[in-house]
């Protein structure tokens, strides 16, 4: 997904792209997409700056457990996600990393991303109103 300074912007540049991907003619013998989209990351899986990592992608990526506010977490990193869901994206993909919300403690904390009930039923199914596939990474 499509994180960084300004959260909006990147909310706007995963619609299009979703909608520009899927926007690809139909199979008139199945009627079913060409092609489709699956936006990946689910939450932050290398985490916030200024959390003490170090970013080494051939060790710390898979072991990070990326530590924020749950603030944080719908103001920063979900608004690409949201922009996806809104234009129908077909999937996602939940991150390798664990992810722990500091003011949540019922928020499945340590949990890795795949398995965080928090994450996949609350804000996903619920908040997002996702209703189709998510993948493993």
């Amino acid at each position: 997904m499509i994180t960084g300074e300004c959260p909006q912007l990147g909310k706007v540049m995963s619609h299009a792209f979703t909608m520009g991907i899927q926007a690809q003619p139909y199979n008139t013998r199945t009627d079913k997409r060409m092609m489709t989209t699956v936006a990946k990351h689910l939450n932050a899986y290398s985490g916030p700056e200024g959390y003490g990592y170090t970013f080494d992608t051939h060790t710390e990526r898979f072991n990070v457990d990326a530590t924020m506010t749950e603030r944080e977490l719908r103001e920063f990193y979900l608004p690409a996600f949201k922009g996806s869901v809104e234009a129908n994206v077909s999937g996602f993909m939940c991150s390798y990393s664990a992810i722990t919300l500091t003011d949540n403690a019922a928020a499945s904390n340590n949990t890795p991303a795949c398995a965080n009930s928090f994450l996949l039923q609350e804000i996903t199914r619920g908040d997002r109103n996702f209703k189709d596939a998510g993948a493993t990474s």
